[in-house]
């Protein structure tokens, strides 16, 4: 069983290395972007809530436990993989990343339109799991602040809310710049 999760995790690593998780998922264009309401493709759907698994695994290339604190704003790209609970249906065709605000005033959530990517490390030989990776790009919200992330995915008709248990802390400005306070200078 732990040679499956080792086997599992190479595979991952593998698509990295390999560029299959683009910063910009192959099927964006201009009209695929992030928006503060509901995607048209998903504008009526019915949102029901559980009966999904959705773990994110990636954040511009590295593990989610190196990328929870990002800069505001800027672009960034999500891995994971996603399906509905029961493994007798078919992994739902549309995958949206939701970021919703953890303060309770009022932010509407953003969305980021995904692509789905084949995913056999999690299919478990089951062809109709074979698609459950999915990839999204795009702008990170533009509010420093604590931001759950969530994944809906369905169809046109019903969407699955999931939550990654993920939480990302966007700050005001790049790590890169953060300006940190001298370290103190021993004398002997």
């Amino acid at each position: 069983m732990r040679s499956k999760y080792f086997l599992a995790t190479c595979m991952t690593m593998a698509c990295i290395a390999a560029g299959c998780h683009p910063d910009e998922p192959p099927h964006s264009s201009a009209s695929a972007t992030a928006t503060f309401s509901r995607p048209a493709e998903i504008a009526h759907a019915r949102l029901v809530s559980g009966s999904a698994i959705c773990p994110l695994e990636i954040i511009n290339g590295n593990s989610i436990r190196q990328s929870r604190t990002l800069p505001v704003g800027t672009r960034a790209s999500f891995v994971g993989w996603s399906r509905v609970a029961d493994q007798h249906q078919p992994v739902p065709p549309l995958v949206h990343v939701v970021f919703r605000s953890t303060v309770p005033d009022g932010s509407p959530d953003l969305f980021w339109p995904g692509v789905r990517v084949a995913r056999p490390d999690h299919a478990e030989g089951n062809p109709l799991l074979a698609n459950n990776g999915w990839s999204a790009a795009g702008d990170l919200p533009r509010n420093p602040g604590k931001y759950k992330v969530l994944v809906w995915v369905g169809d046109a008709t019903t969407q699955r809310e999931c939550d990654t248990h993920e939480v990302l802390d966007l700050n005001a400005q790049p790590s890169s710049t953060l300006i940190l306070p001298p370290a103190p200078h021993k004398h002997p």
